[in-house]
């Protein structure tokens, strides 16, 4: 009986394109109305968080990733260099503008990850912080709302 009092009317916009969507509840008993309506609107709600809690959770993996990643291309860089130079320690007066270039690009490279890095890091931070507030909203919003409820009275009835 309460289902098909349920309806769910999905807005379309140009080229079929959902853009929101309205539940409506309609029934004879204004608190047992009022409880399915809050009660819809809840699991709305939860599964909207644990949606947005679960792709910033696979963000920060990435992001995770993508940081290690970069920190192993440059912990690479930086041992190809140094044994470059302990390996050509002798050598280096007769070639040293050669070197000096190829240490500029490798400084250039590493300055590149480095802020590459940075960049990983405040993404991940970001994330973080929002699936923290996220965590932090799903607690308030789970918490029992107690809404009053106000008999309708009709003029000259009391």
């Amino acid at each position: 009986m309460m289902r098909k009092d349920i309806n769910v009317d999905v807005n379309r916009s140009r080229n079929d394109i959902t853009n929101g969507f309205n539940i409506t509840y309609r029934g004879r008993d204004p608190r047992t109305t009022q409880a399915v309506t809050s009660e819809l609107a809840s699991k709305y709600i939860s599964e909207t968080t644990r949606n947005t809690v679960t792709s910033t959770t696979s963000a920060v993996n990435f992001i995770d990733s993508q940081v290690a990643q970069k920190k192993a291309a440059l912990d690479e860089v930086e041992n190809d260099r140094l044994e470059f130079l302990q390996s050509n320690l002798g050598n280096l007066p007769s070639e040293g503008s050669t070197l000096l270039s190829q240490l500029s690009g490798l400084r250039d490279q590493q300055k590149t990850l480095m802020s590459e890095i940075g960049r990983l890091q405040d993404r991940r931070a970001a994330a973080a912080n929002q699936l923290a507030l996220m965590k932090q909203n799903t607690v308030v919003l789970m918490l029992p709302k107690v809404l009053p409820i106000q008999r309708l009275r009709r003029p000259g009835l009391s």
